[in-house]
This record gives structure tokens, sequence and C-alpha cells, in this order.
């Protein structure tokens, strides 16, 4: 038993990649439990890595833990868990335009996914229900609402009752966009269309938000409306090319200091869609622009570690050194 835990020292060291000297005193704590044999202090370690954001070492003693723990009386516990991590670990990476945290994405949405599989595959409704979510969570509705279906189909209340509330929502949304439809042909009051606009995109009627918010910028030319259409391309449809386009005449048309403070969430957004295209030339301009934006003493710690990665690409080390030494300096002040 002894040599078995002394193996499992040996892995986290490698784990870390750095040497025993060099652990906190509460890794030191967590290891010389785990050298005596105690599995929880695996898990708590397991649990120390994850809060300090190292989720590779996390992962690996997790799935250490799972496999010496594997009786059929803790396994579901253990698995959602684990899949738990992985949901935090996903979602904290997701808007991430770093090609590296792109397909890290992918690769843990198909651990979650296999893991509910796993747990499906045992009779567990509850994990038809939470993966049928999952899916609706990134955006693949038909998949959930096909995974919900079937846990109501098998009595499982909680599937139940979010089919008839969103069939509830569905409903309710259809009939205040037939009144809003209805109260802006009776007053033609733009502040309705508006509105209708925004209740298009929440209803995912993308096609007619796209009409009705060109149909405001043509009747007022409002700085607003140009932002809105911008995020609905952005976030929504994906639509880069036309999102870069309304976020650039959102900025031209700036008016307050309010929108100028927006502006500098736009200038982001303009060079991280630049940066998903390869366009390094335009996301440097952008996320300079964005930059010039910013109060002082903001940190610009974003946009700077967007310039590193373009300029890491290009071989402008230099240039490189210096923003890491800025960022450096402004982390410890």
């Amino acid at each position: 038993m002894k040599r078995k835990w002394l193996l499992l020292l040996i892995i986290i060291s490698s784990i870390n990649s750095f040497a025993k000297e060099t652990y906190t005193k509460e890794e030191k704590q967590y290891l010389k439990q785990i050298e005596k044999g105690d599995k929880d202090s695996l898990l708590k370690l397991s649990d120390y890595y994850f809060r300090n954001r190292k989720f590779e070492e996390s992962e690996k003693l997790l799935l250490k833990y799972e496999k010496e723990n594997n009786s059929l009386e803790n396994s579901r516990e253990i698995k959602e868990k684990i899949i738990l991590f992985y949901r935090y670990w996903r979602d904290s990476i997701e808007r991430s335009v770093l090609k590296v945290n792109i397909e890290k994405t992918k690769e843990l949405e198909e651990k979650i996914i296999e893991r509910y599989n796993d747990l499906i595959k045992s009779g567990d409704i509850k994990a038809l229900n939470d993966l049928g979510e999952f899916y609706i969570w990134i955006k693949q509705d038909e998949k959930g609402n096909k995974l919900l279906k079937e846990a109501a189909d098998k009595g499982y209340k909680p599937a139940q009752e979010t089919l008839e509330r969103k069939s509830k929502d569905n409903s309710f949304g259809e009939q205040k966009l037939q009144e809003y439809q209805n109260n802006y042909k009776e007053t033609g009051d733009i502040r309705i269309l508006r509105t209708l606009a925004s209740f298009y995109v929440s209803l995912k009627k993308y096609d007619l938000a796209e009409k009705t918010y060109l149909q405001l910028i043509e009747l007022e030319n409002y700085q607003p409306d140009y932002a809105s259409l911008a995020q609905m391309y952005d976030y929504k449809t994906q639509n880069y090319e036309n999102a870069i386009k309304y976020y650039k005449l959102a900025i031209e048309k700036i008016s307050n200091k309010t929108q100028k403070f927006d502006a500098r969430d736009y200038w982001v957004r303009i060079g991280d869609m630049y940066f998903l295209q390869n366009n390094f030339v335009e996301a440097e301009k952008a996320y300079k622009n964005s930059m010039a934006f910013k109060h002082p003493n903001d940190g610009k710690t974003y946009e700077r570690n967007m310039l590193i990665e373009i300029y890491k690409s290009q071989g402008r080390t230099e240039e490189m050194k210096k923003l890491e030494k800025q960022n450096k300096s402004w982390w410890n002040n």
C-alpha cells in the first residue's frame, strides 16, 4: 500500500512540474495525508487545485480518486462531481477566442456528455433530464428538448415541469408579441417597435429582429439600435462580418459618456472576432483602440494578453516581453 501511494506522489509531482519545496503549506498537508493512504485527502487536494484554477492537476487527481472509489454506492456521487467540475471548467473558458481554449471547450463538452450517458445507461432518469438541460445550455435545443421529453415521458417530474413552463412561456411570448405588433400598427410608436425588436431576439426570431432593427435605424438613426443589432449578430447568429460593421457604426455615433464607456467593450469584441478569423492586423488595431478608451487606472490586462498572443504568433518577441512586464507590474501594484 505504501509503495502505491508513493507512486501517486511521483505522479502528483510530475503533474505540478515544480519541486516539492515549492509546495504551499496546504498542499504539503494534503500530500502527507495521501502518503499515509488517506483517499479523502486526494479529493481535498483536487479541490484545492480546482479553487486555484489549476484544472489539469485537479482533473488527474479527481479521476484517480474515482478509480480508487469505484464502488456502486458512491459511483453516482463521484460521477456528478466530475461532471460539475468539467462544466465549471468549460464555462470558465467558453468565451475565449484562443484556439487552444476553443478546442478544450469542445473536448470538455464531449467528456460531460459521455459522463451523463454513462449514468443514463444505468437507468438514471435524472441524468437524462440533466443532459437535456446541458444540451440546451450549449445551444443544442433540439437534442435537449428531445431528452427532456424522454425524461418527462418516463415520469420524471422536474422534466415535466420544465416542459410545461417552456410551453407556457412560449404561449405567453407569442401572445405578447401579437400585442406589440397590434399596438405598433395602431400607434406607430417607435418605442413599441424597439421593444418588438428586442422581443424577436428573445424568441429567437432573428430574421424579424434584423428587419426591425434596420427599420429603426432608418427611421431614427439611434446609436443604441446599432449596438443592439451588432450584439445580435455577435452573440446570437455569429454573423461576425455584420457584427463588426454595426459595432463600428455604433462607435462612430457615440454621443455621451455612457456610450463611450460601452465602446471599450465593442472594440474588444471587434478584436476578438478579427482574432477568430486570423486577421491579426485588424485585431491588434481593435485591442489598441479599446485600451485607448479605458481609464489610466484600468488594468487593460485582457487586451494586453490578446496582443501578447498576436505578437507571439508573429515572432515580435520584444513587444511581447514589454506587455508581459506591464501586466506583471499592474498585478503587483
